[in-house]
């Protein structure tokens, strides 16, 4: 990801912390349901169909209890329908099922891996050193996690993004490095093709619902793009640090972050965009909220709700009382740093979490946000935990604190709202998420949280070694 990394403006590089919104939990929240993070892990090993644990004394005849499944936690986890791909630091891919691992037939020296939206596709990055272009390969993925590679397809540029277009295994978009800034090409996988469609840096996107078009922010601009005619329209002057607009399937409505126009706190400014006849273009703008730092957007999957994550440094973004700067857009407008929830029918704005947030992803129900906060310690590593709220902003649950893997916090966490967009760390169902880390007692790997439900509590458990992991959404 380091073509991505160094040209996004250094404000996005060093984004290493977040803000808050309005107000504090409700004194008759519930607690808050801790994980309980297994001391000795299972862990998978061996190849397809395997599913050996690793016990106490480090052997892989581990017990489980009399009569439990040898595959013990995957068996716990993961249903007959899940799949999760996983990546080694060595860029080995495989698909972890609840039968065990499965390697992903020419996955090696594989990066981005993504699933179609309905699973049965993968798409990954295969770059050739002595080229400045690369090559994506796709794979057919058949419901026992076993993988056939279909097409293996030269593009104009080194991919460190691929999206699939919404509703297609055939179409997907890729980000790259091109001589003129961060391009952006069109695959076509029947055709085998893949063609430079537009450059401009930033470019962050998202498809439209017909894959016919994006809407983008590229440069410094709010742009749409029609594919079919290769032409692109810059609506709106956005703010450079701000990266992926928050865009309604059907265009009627888009987010976006602009320069603070008002005398009041808040160098940065949350814009709703509302089309008029001509769509987005000429939409009228109205200001939603300030804020210092970078705020970051992800519409929910109902596009009923927003999360808006307003990051930062310590010294760049300095905590202010929203109560204290109610002139402006609106009363208590003023974000600090954490996660806020926007209700976008009622314009309601709730405080979630009133410390440093790294990143926010929505349940595919949207009925909980998964967001990473840090731990607050000072040992030399950097320590998280992860916790989920529902929508009213009620505190559901939390893991224990974990170090995630340089992988995924280099190459993942500083573009979250881009990955939110072709990426899933939730299961399907919305009762689980994955995400690759070390534990406190160091172990490494690729982690399930479930979380609590019935008389069951919630439970943290490794799966498989790996520092990248993504649900199927299939």
């Amino acid at each position: 990801m380091v073509g991505w990394q160094s040209l996004v403006v250094a404000v996005v590089a060093t984004a290493s912390c977040a803000c808050t919104l309005t107000g504090g939990q409700d004194d008759a929240s519930p607690p808050v349901e801790q994980s309980t993070t297994d001391p000795t892990p299972e862990a998978i090993t061996g190849g397809a169909g395997t599913g050996a644990q690793v016990g106490e004394n480090g052997s892989d005849d581990a017990a489980s209890p009399s009569g439990a499944d040898p595959n013990g936690d995957l068996f716990a986890l993961l249903g007959a329908e899940d799949q999760i791909v996983v990546q080694t630091r060595e860029g080995d891919l495989s698909i972890l099922t609840f039968g065990g691992q499965t390697p992903v037939d020419g996955g090696v020296n594989a990066s981005q891996p993504v699933f179609s939206g309905d699973g049965t596709r993968l798409v990954w990055t295969a770059p050739d050193p002595g080229s400045a272009a690369g090559t994506v390969v796709i794979a057919d993925v058949d419901d026992d996690g076993s993988t056939a590679v279909t097409a293996t397809i030269s593009t104009p540029l080194v991919s460190f993004y691929n999206a699939w277009a919404p509703g297609s295994r055939d179409r997907l978009a890729v980000l790259g490095t091109t001589r003129s800034g961060v391009g952006l090409a069109v695959v076509d996988v029947t055709e085998g093709t893949a063609e430079l469609a537009d450059v401009g840096t930033p470019y962050f996107f998202v498809w439209d619902r017909d894959g016919s078009g994006l809407v983008g922010h590229v440069a410094a601009s709010l742009r749409t793009f029609d594919f079919e005619a290769r032409t692109g329209l810059d609506l709106f002057d956005v703010n450079p640090s701000f990266r992926t607009p928050a865009v309604l399937s059907d265009r009627s409505t888009a987010f976006v972050a602009a320069d603070n126009l008002l005398p009041f706190a808040g160098r940065n400014a949350l814009i709703r965009l509302d089309a008029g006849p001509d769509g987005l273009v000429g939409a009228t703008a109205t200001g939603v909220a300030r804020f210092e730092g970078t705020g970051t957007f992800t519409l929910s999957p109902d596009e009923q709700m927003l999360a808006v994550v307003v990051e930062g440094s310590l010294e760049t973004a300095p905590i202010f009382s929203a109560s204290t700067h109610a002139a402006g857009f609106q009363a208590d407008d003023g974000l600090d740093r954490g996660l806020h929830l926007i209700h976008l029918e009622t314009g309601e704005i709730r405080q979630v979490v009133d410390a440093p947030v790294r990143a926010a992803f929505w349940s595919p129900d949207g009925q909980f946000v998964l967001s990473l906060g840090f731990a607050g310690r000072v040992d030399g590593i950097t320590w998280v935990i992860w916790q989920v709220h529902d929508r009213e902003g009620r505190p559901v649950t939390q893991t224990d604190p974990f170090a995630v893997s340089r992988e995924f916090g280099t190459s993942y966490l500083p573009f979250y709202d881009q990955y939110a967009q072709s990426t899933l760390l939730w299961s399907p169902d919305g009762t689980r998420f994955v995400f690759p880390g070390m534990s406190e007692e160091g172990d490494t790997g690729i982690w399930v949280h479930q979380l609590p439900s019935g008389n069951a509590g919630p439970r943290t458990a490794k799966v498989a070694d790996g520092v990248i992991a993504f649900w199927s959404p299939g």
